[in-house]
């Protein structure tokens, strides 16, 4: 079934009356748990689902298995957070990055999903850090000397930034900072970051991660990080609030979501386990390496924060002209 633009915008998920279930009459989990993720192996949301699934089987006693569903725009993960809710014997969760339910139904005229009805909040797990680049032939150290670069030099520099929400707002933020370059299109990141690295791209908006190994190696210069805090492994890196282009601001959110079929007050219990796992020095620790932070939340909590996103989302479309495919 496919799901309207139309039905799909209004992200009233709701946390005070889900539907009755077997699910949300007896202990979660009874079995196995399936974490769903719509990334490679090796990718942000997959690290995540691996580091907190390792601790999760131990506080539950049940084996805890990663499955990757890559592709489609994180459709065939959420399809399979769809499928579970309809075996009563199936524990799944969907651990992916919120903009799959906030941007992706901005963005497409159908999903194959409904971004309401077939993910519930349950807590957020971590942030991963996103950074904004240049490579290190360029003299360029800050936003602002970007930007007066970019407008010495128009239609000469080209940029990337990864689908979805760095593209819209570092889009937004040419839009009003009245610049011209030109976009670059790839299949992954990978690609744009070797062409960062040998100057063929002049500016990019990707993981932080990713870029770190680059820095190391004295190819790719970071400017700035695009989340609301400093990122402590590039703490001498300003934050773009902090460089005064707050437009930039931007938060790559992953999070734990349930089906249907698990009860608010069962949510509420893995939510709790989950923040209970995420304080675990151990677990900060090998998150940090990845370049990200632990940041749990309540189901509510979570709730908030993606119909903020997703009206956003749409906002920024609407003034970007962005129209759906």
């Amino acid at each position: 079934m496919l799901i309207t633009r139309r039905l799909a915008l209004p992200l009233l998920m709701s946390v005070a009356h889900p539907p009755l279930s077997f699910a949300s009459e007896t202990a979660w989990p009874r079995h196995a748990v399936k974490l769903l993720t719509p990334s490679q192996p090796g990718g942000s949301p997959d690290v995540i689902a691996r580091v907190f699934g390792e601790a999760l089987a131990g506080l539950w006693g049940q084996s805890v298995i990663t499955e990757n569903r890559p592709g489609a725009d994180g459709s065939l993960a959420v399809n399979g957070l769809r499928e579970a809710a309809s075996l009563e014997t199936s524990h799944a969760l969907l651990v992916a990055p919120t903009t799959v339910l906030t941007v992706i139904p901005v963005l497409r005229e159908r999903v194959p999903y409904d971004p309401v009805g077939d993910a519930h909040p349950v807590s957020t797990a971590a942030a991963d850090f996103l950074a904004i680049a240049v490579p290190s032939t360029l003299p360029v150290h800050s936003l602002d000397e970007l930007m007066r670069s970019v407008q010495a030099n128009p239609g000469q520099m080209n940029w990337f930034a990864a689908p979805g929400g760095p593209f819209m707002v570092f889009t937004d933020w040419m839009r009003r900072r009245k610049i011209d370059m030109a976009f670059v299109s790839y299949r992954g990141a990978p690609d744009a970051l070797r062409d960062l690295a040998e100057s063929r791209i002049q500016v990019i908006m990707a993981p932080l991660a990713p870029l770190l190994p680059l820095v190391a190696g004295g190819k790719v210069r970071l400017i700035a990080v695009s989340n609301p805090d400093r990122a402590p492994r590039a703490p001498d890196i300003p934050t773009v609030q902090e460089a005064g282009h707050s437009e930039l601001t931007l938060e790559g959110t992953i999070a734990f979501f349930a089906p249907r079929n698990v009860s608010i007050e069962q949510r509420r219990k893995i939510a709790s386990d989950i923040a209970s796992v995420g304080a675990k020095p151990e677990i900060a620790n090998r998150l940090a390496g990845a370049g990200q932070v632990v940041k749990t939340s309540s189901p509510e909590a979570l709730n908030a924060y993606m119909q903020e996103q997703a009206e956003r989302w749409r906002r920024l479309a609407r003034d970007l002209g962005i129209r759906p495919t």
